[in-house]
């Protein structure tokens, strides 16, 4: 996707197609892992891990995206989403 957006922004408006279909292959992984996760995933977790554990673990969560990812890039990462479907005029 890296690349094809790389040719669009250079000029090669034809690349749309292929930056739309693999878009979309793209959100049927994600749409599969998320379900996995949220199915089996999770709720075995919930099972294993006391609540103490749990809140261990959300505090790490919020830990890395402050110090590794940087502090809201998962709500960068919506924005661009956005800017991206309204750029290329699709929802």
């Amino acid at each position: 996707m890296d690349e094809a957006v790389e040719k669009y922004e250079k000029g090669d408006k034809d690349i749309r197609r292929a930056i739309i279909e693999n878009a979309r292959g793209y959100i049927r992984l994600l749409s599969s892992h998320i379900l996995k996760e949220d199915a089996i995933l999770y709720p075995l977790a919930e099972e294993i891990l006391g609540p103490l554990d749990q809140k261990e673990l959300m505090e790490k969560f919020g830990m890395v995206e402050k110090e590794d990812i940087g502090e809201g890039t998962h709500h960068g990462y919506i924005r661009l989403v956005a800017e991206l479907e309204k750029e290329l005029n699709i929802s």
